[in-house]
């Protein structure tokens, strides 16, 4: 399952032609994504053993004031306190949406799920970042939606219920005996 959403993100990344991957040279950008994944992977395993102390909700509170203060500094040496009052509404609507969804709720769901499910099988669900990143840009920039999204979509779908199977088998086996 693991491989096969992470397959289906990689063809949705490369637009369906999977040997831009060895053909293009590593830029930066790729080598910050990785750097990303890298870091998303620690995240995840330093999170599955806070969980053993903390509740999710202290657990991504914590989280988020270490990254504010870590986000801080360099906001700071680019002159956002001189800028904070000229932020017009739409900014501070579009903060207020990264910090409350993007980030606490986001993150609580998550450390819920590491908590539930596990590492392994919570981690496989960042494979509908480029899947969601593109549907989003469809609706909000005019992107086209193309056959490799449609693709890479199935494939995530299919990878994340074939990670997850046996918890979905467990729970449909649980609501079957509470509903007799």
């Amino acid at each position: 399952g693991i491989v096969v959403s992470v397959f289906g993100a990689v063809v949705v990344i490369t637009h369906g032609n999977l040997f831009t991957i060895l053909e293009n040279p590593i830029t930066w950008g790729d080598f910050f994504v990785f750097c990303c994944v890298i870091s998303w992977v620690s995240y995840t395993l330093i999170g599955k053993s806070v969980l053993n102390g903390l509740t999710p909700l202290t657990a991504v509170a914590y989280s988020s004031m270490i990254g504010a203060v870590a986000l801080l500094i360099p906001a700071i040496g680019n002159g956002m306190m001189g800028n904070i009052l000229s932020y017009s509404p739409l900014e501070w609507g579009s903060l207020f949406y990264l910090g409350f969804f993007g980030t606490v709720l986001g993150f609580f769901w998550y450390y819920e799920a590491l908590n539930r499910i596990g590492p392994m099988k919570s981690s496989v669900f960042i494979n509908f970042v480029p899947i969601s990143a593109i549907i989003l840009a469809f609706f909000i920039l005019g992107e086209p939606v193309t056959w490799s999204l449609g693709v890479g979509a199935i494939l995530v779908i299919c990878g994340v219920l074939l990670t997850n199977l046996s918890a979905l088998i467990k729970m449909k086996s649980v609501l079957n005996q509470s509903a007799s």
